[in-house]
């Protein structure tokens, strides 16, 4: 995961960004919104989860 600040014409102007690589598989996404991020962080955890359960030590 990479996160920079886009500068703007003035400092409120500015936007972050940032951008993520799912490594398995190389799909990296562009992201101008933490929602966006957030959306392709649970999916691929999803895709990555086992199909009988979370795993050992989960609550």
């Amino acid at each position: 995961m990479r996160l920079w600040h886009e500068p703007g014409r003035t400092s409120a102007e500015g936007q972050w960004r940032g951008s993520a690589e799912h490594v398995p598989s190389g799909q990296r996404r562009y992201f101008a919104t933490f929602e966006a991020l957030a959306h392709f962080l649970w999916q691929t955890m999803d895709e990555a989860r086992p199909a009988d359960g979370p795993g050992p030590g989960a609550s």
